[in-house]
C-alpha cells in the first residue's frame, strides 16, 4: 500500500513511477483507477454535500410557515402564495424554490440550485442567475407514481431532506461511474495508439505495461479538476483544455519513461512480480 501510494505521489514529477507502475502492477491497473476516481468523486461531491445538508436545514427552519402541499397522480400543488423561496440566512442566497404554477419553457431560476416545479424536480449546478438549462430534472411520477399524498407543514422537512439525501447519493455514483468509466476507456485509448505506433515501427511492444502507465499518468489531471471542483473554480472552457494538456503531457512523460527503460520490449513471463509487490484487482 505504502508503495502504491509512493507511485502515486511520483506520478507527478518521477520517471521511476511509471517504471514502477509498469514493472510491478499487474493486469491494466483498473483497480487503481477506481480507487482514484473514488477519492476524486469524494472531492467533487463534498461542496454539493454541504449544500444539501443546508437545503434541508433550512427547510426544517422554515417548514412551519407552509401551509402545506398536496400531491395528486405526479402534480404538485402548494397550498400557499406561489413560488415558495427558502434561502441561505448567511449570503440572502435562494437555495430552493417550490413553483406550482403551470409548467413554463421560458421559465428562469433565480440562482437555486434545487427547484421543484408542477411535475418535476431539478437540480442547477450552474449557480449564475438566470439559469434556465437544468443539470438534472427528475419527474415527481417517476419518484412517487400516481400516489396521493398531503403532506402537512411537519412532514415538508423530512420530504426534502429524503430528496436531498436521495440527490446526494444519486448524484455522488453517478459521478464516480462517469470518472471510472471514462477515465478507463481513456487510458485504454491511448495505451492502444502508442502500442500500434511502436509495434509499427518494428519494436515488440506488450499492452499491459503501455496501459499501466497510461493510467498512471491520469493522476495529475484528474487531481487538478477535482480540486477546482472542491473549490468551486467556474471556468469550464478554460479547465478542460488545461486538463487535457496536462493529460497529454503526462502521456508523453511516461511513455518517454517506459521507452527509454525498454520495458515496452519486454514479455509479460519476465514480469513476475516480486514478493511484496502490489496485486492488481482488475
Amino acid at each position: 500500500m505504502l508503495k502504491n501510494f509512493e507511485t502515486f505521489i511520483g506520478s507527478f514529477y518521477l520517471f521511476n513511477a511509471y517504471t514502477t507502475a509498469a514493472k510491478r502492477w499487474r493486469g491494466v491497473a483498473a483497480w487503481y483507477l477506481a480507487i482514484l476516481c473514488l477519492l476524486c468523486a469524494v472531492c467533487c461531491h463534498i461542496k454539493y454535500q454541504f449544500l444539501f445538508s443546508e437545503i434541508a436545514q433550512q427547510t426544517q427552519n422554515v417548514a412551519h410557515t407552509v401551509p402545506g402541499l398536496k400531491l395528486k397522480k405526479g402534480r404538485l400543488l402548494l397550498k400557499s402564495e406561489n413560488p415558495l423561496i427558502i434561502g441561505s440566512q448567511d449570503t440572502k442566497r435562494p437555495l430552493l424554490i417550490i413553483d406550482t404554477t403551470a409548467d413554463d419553457p421560458n421559465w428562469l431560476n433565480k440562482g437555486a440550485p434545487l427547484v421543484v416545479r408542477n411535475q418535476k424536480i431539478q437540480l442547477y449546478f450552474n449557480e449564475k442567475e438566470s439559469s434556465c438549462v437544468p443539470a438534472i430534472t427528475l419527474p415527481l411520477r417517476n419518484i412517487f407514481g400516481d400516489a396521493d399524498l398531503d403532506v402537512n407543514p411537519t412532514e415538508i422537512a423530512k420530504l426534502i431532506g429524503n430528496v436531498c439525501l436521495a440527490l446526494s447519493i444519486g448524484l455522488f455514483c453517478a459521478n464516480f461511474i462517469f470518472l471510472f468509466t471514462t477515465s478507463l476507456i481513456q487510458a485504454l485509448l491511448w495505451a492502444a495508439i502508442a502500442y500500434f505506433i511502436r509495434k509499427s515501427g518494428g519494436a515488440k511492444p506488450v499492452f499491459r505495461p503501455v496501459m499501466r502507465a497510461a493510467a498512471l499518468a491520469l493522476t495529475p489531471s484528474l487531481v487538478i479538476r477535482s480540486i477546482t471542483g472542491l473549490f468551486g473554480i467556474d471556468f469550464p472552457l478554460l479547465i478542460d483544455v488545461m486538463v487535457v494538456a496536462i493529460y497529454f503531457g503526462y502521456l508523453y512523460f511516461a511513455y518517454r519513461a517506459l521507452f527509454r527503460a525498454g520495458i515496452e520490449l519486454k514479455t509479460e513471463a519476465n514480469q513476475v512480480p516480486k514478493q511484496g509487490m502490489s496485486p492488481d484487482g482488475a
